[in-house]
C-alpha cells in the first residue's frame, strides 16, 4: 500500500491510521455516507456461485439493519449482478456496486474498506484474502482451502494469544456468513482488538519461508530418505542428489517431460493470466 499507484493516500504496511483517509475519499467515490464509524464492507470477485456471492445478496436487508455500508466491486453471473444491481437502487446510501472489473478499483477498495467478504464455496488457494490482509482490510471468509491456511480466526483464544488475523465460518450458508459477519461488527466496535486484527493481518507472513521446510520434510517422507538425514538450512529444500537413500528394486527411473516443439501454445481468453477481480 505505500508504492501502489491505485491507493490514493499510500500507507505503510501495518499503518492503520494511515488507512482513514482512504476510507473516507473512498466512500465519497462510490457515493456512501462519509461515516468514520460505519461498517464498511468490501467484496472483490467474480461474481459468481463458486465465490458465494449469491448468498452474500441473500443477507444484504439483514445486514443494513446495524450501521453497516457495502462496496462491491466486480463481474460475473447476469443473475447476480441483477440482483446487486436492484438491491443497490433499494439500499443507495449502504450498498455501491461497480459491476465491471477494475484493477484499480480493486486495489483502492482493500486499502479502505474495514473488512473483505470472501464467502466462497471453495478455494484452493486464493488471492483477495491475501491482498486483503497486507492493506489492512481484515478478511470474513469461509473456512475452506487457502483461505483456511492463511487466516487464523478471531476466536476467543487466538485473540488471548494476540495471533487472530480474519473471520472464518463453515460451512458455507447464509446463517454462517451472517453470524460471521455479527461477530465481525462486534470486534470492530472494540478498537484495540479491531486494529491488532488488522496490524496482524498486515505482518502475517505467507511468503515461503517457513514452508518449504514442511514441504522439504513431507518430500523427504516420500521418497523414503533417512530420517536421520539433516539439512545445514532447514529453511531451504534440500537437493535429490543429497538424500536419497539407494532406489528400491524394482524403481524405474522417471523421464523428464519434455516440450513439444514450438513450445506451448495458448490461445483464447481462459489461457490469459487472471488477477484482481478474475482472480
Amino acid at each position: 500500500p505505500l508504492t501502489d499507484p491505485a491507493v490514493t493516500f499510500p500507507y505503510a504496511v501495518g499503518d492503520i491510521v494511515g488507512r482513514r483517509a482512504n476510507k473516507r475519499v473512498f466512500q465519497a467515490e462510490f457515493g456512501l455516507p462519509q461515516k468514520a464509524d460505519a461498517f464498511l464492507l468490501g467484496l472483490v470477485s467474480r461474481l459468481t456461485t463458486q465465490k458465494g456471492v449469491d448468498i452474500l445478496a441473500e443477507i444484504v436487508p439483514r445486514l443494513f439493519e446495524w450501521n453497516v455500508q457495502l462496496a462491491i466491486v466486480g463481474i460475473g453471473d447476469q443473475e447476480i449482478m441483477r440482483s446487486l444491481a436492484e438491491l443497490q437502487n433499494r439500499y443507495p446510501h449502504q450498498l455501491a456496486c461497480h459491476l465491471n472489473y477494475s484493477e484499480i478499483l480493486g486495489h483502492k477498495l482493500h486499502s479502505a474498506v474495514d473488512a473483505s467478504l470472501i464467502p466462497s464455496r471453495f478455494e484452493p488457494c486464493g488471492l483477495t484474502q491475501l491482498h486483503a490482509l497486507r492493506y489492512g482490510s481484515v478478511p470474513i471468509a469461509a473456512r475452506v482451502g487457502g483461505l483456511s491456511d492463511t487466516i487464523v480466526d478471531a476466536n476467543s483464544a487466538a485473540i488471548a494469544e494476540g495471533v487472530a488475523n480474519g473471520i472464518l465460518f463453515a460451512p458455507t450458508n447464509r446463517e454462517t456468513l451472517m453470524g460471521a459477519v455479527r461477530r465481525a461488527y462486534v470486534l470492530f466496535q472494540q478498537k484495540s482488538v479491531w486494529a491488532r486484527l488488522q496490524r496482524n493481518g498486515a505482518l502475517h507472513d505467507v511468503s515461503w519461508e517457513g514452508k518449504a521446510a514442511d514441504y522439504a520434510k513431507l518430500f523427504r517422507e516420500l521418497a523414503g530418505c533417512s530420517e536421520s538425514y539433516k539439512t545445514s538450512h532447514d529453511d531451504i529444500a534440500p537437493r535429490r542428489g543429497d538424500v536419497l537413500k539407494r532406489p528400491a528394486r524394482g524403481l524405474q527411473r522417471i523421464q523428464p517431460a519434455r516440450m513439444p516443439p514450438g513450445g506451448l501454445r495458448s490461445t483464447g481468453p481462459e489461457s490469459q493470466k487472471r488477477t484482481g477481480t478474475r482472480a
